[in-house]
C-alpha cells in the first residue's frame, strides 16, 4: 500500500506531461472549495524536481534537503522569491490521482493545497514514485 514513505529506484525525474494531471486535479479541488486556480511555475517545477531527485537518492521523505535547505530556500535557488510557501511530499503512489487523494486525506497536506493566498505551483515525480508539490505566492 502506498504511504508517505518507501524505497527509491533509479528513473528520471518527470515535471512534464506526467505531472500535468497534478495541476488539473489541484485546481479541480481548489475550484470545488471556491478557491482561485494556481498557475504552474517553471521555477517551482525545477525546485520540486531537484527535491524529488534528492529524496529518491537518499531513500527518505523530508522537507529538509541533503544540504539542510528548506522548501523556501530551494525555491529561491531556482529564482522564485516566495512570500508564502508550502511543500507536500509523498512516495509510492502510482499516479497523480492517488497522490492527490493521499494528500487530501492528510490534514497538513490538505491545508497546503487549500492555501487561499497561494498563486503558483510546481510539481515533480521522481524515482520510486517520489512526489513533490510546491505551492507558493511570490513577493511583489
Amino acid at each position: 500500500m502506498p504511504v508517505l514513505g518507501g524505497a527509491a529506484t533509479s528513473a528520471p525525474v518527470n515535471t512534464g506531461a506526467e505531472t500535468l494531471s497534478i495541476g488539473a486535479e489541484l485546481n479541480r479541488i481548489r475550484h470545488a472549495e471556491g478557491l482561485a486556480p494556481l498557475t504552474r511555475d517553471p521555477a517551482l517545477d525545477a525546485a520540486a524536481a531537484r527535491h524529488a531527485a534528492d529524496l529518491s537518492a537518499r531513500g527518505v521523505l523530508s522537507h529538509r534537503g541533503a544540504d539542510g535547505t528548506g522548501p523556501r530556500e530551494r525555491m529561491a535557488r531556482q529564482g522564485y522569491a516566495a512570500c508564502l510557501s508550502a511543500e507536500n511530499v509523498a512516495r509510492g503512489q502510482r499516479d497523480a490521482a492517488a497522490v492527490m487523494a493521499a494528500w487530501m486525506d492528510s490534514a497538513p497536506h490538505r491545508r497546503n493545497i487549500l492555501l487561499a493566498q497561494a498563486t503558483d505551483f510546481g510539481a515533480a515525480r521522481g524515482p520510486g514514485n517520489t512526489w513533490v508539490l510546491k505551492i507558493a505566492r511570490p513577493c511583489r
